[in-house]
């Protein structure tokens, strides 16, 4: 078996695991919130702020290195295919999104139930898409038996969604359909949750925005109105770090280690 030398980057709790693992198997690991000096056969971006630390260490990376992240920009990729740099992105590897969303969906109803006023059981929850994290988050809160409403743009992942005992509307839907909803789990990384649409729902109503930064809803509004709204990201790396870091690993193994 080959080692590698690693730098493992951030100080999230799932990049300590990737770190502890790798260093079972016998590879050079180094820890550090920054780019350092000497040769590093890869580099392990965290995953929720990728873009962040490929954009401040991008030119010290080297010809040949491998760099780990999630949702590379394409400004990014472009520039490490100029340079001989190969980027792995952990969620195109097959059943890594799938299994990541799982995780996903257990802290975003775990923050829902830290920060809502209601159970979660017997509760009206409105999924704003219906991805791979949005079908997983509801799909969780079904389990939990709430009431589930899908919003999602297109006609067949509504369907779906129907299939599976949801209740489901476009985002055409009147807006004084809001004011039903305790929780409000947004995935869509664009503005649904805007200010016409907040404007119709309950005062103690709990947003949980999960999408990437920005998120989807208009959180200036929220504070202005009182209206509670958390964007949640990377909550696989805080409420389930060693699985989430055991699926990374798994990536790693496959990609650059050969096993």
């Amino acid at each position: 078996m080959a080692f590698y030398h690693f730098l493992v980057l951030g100080e999230e709790k799932r990049q300590y695991y990737l770190a502890q693992m790798l260093k079972k198997e016998g590879h050079e690991v180094m820890e550090a919130m920054s780019y350092q000096p000497g040769y590093h056969d890869a580099i392990l971006l965290p995953v929720p702020q990728t873009a962040m630390f490929f954009g401040e260490n991008k030119e010290k990376f080297q010809k040949g290195q491998v760099v780990y992240g999630c949702k590379f920009p394409e400004t990014a990729i472009d520039y490490a295919k100029e340079r001989g740099i190969r980027v792995v992105d952990y969620y195109k590897e097959d059943g890594v999104a799938e299994r990541n969303a799982l995780a996903t969906a257990e802290g975003a109803v775990s923050e829902a139930l830290i920060h809502g006023c209601v159970s979660i059981q017997g509760s009206e929850c409105l999924v704003t898409g219906y991805g791979t994290c949005g079908a997983a988050l509801a799909a969780k809160l079904s389990q939990w038996r709430a009431s589930v409403t899908v919003m999602e743009r297109k006609e067949k992942k509504r369907e779906r969604a129907k299939s599976y005992g949801y209740q489901a509307c476009s985002f055409d839907a009147p807006k004084d359909t809001m004011s039903k909803y305790d929780f409000i789990f947004n995935t869509v990384p664009a503005p649904v949750l805007t200010k016409e649409r907040l404007q119709g729902v309950k005062p103690e109503v709990c947003i949980i925005d999960i999408a990437s930064r920005p998120g989807g809803t208009d959180f200036s509004y929220c504070q202005e109105s009182s209206i509670f709204a958390k964007l949640c990201l990377g909550l696989p790396g805080i409420y389930a770090p060693k699985s989430s870091a055991g699926i990374l690993m798994e990536v790693i193994k496959k990609t650059i280690l050969g096993d």
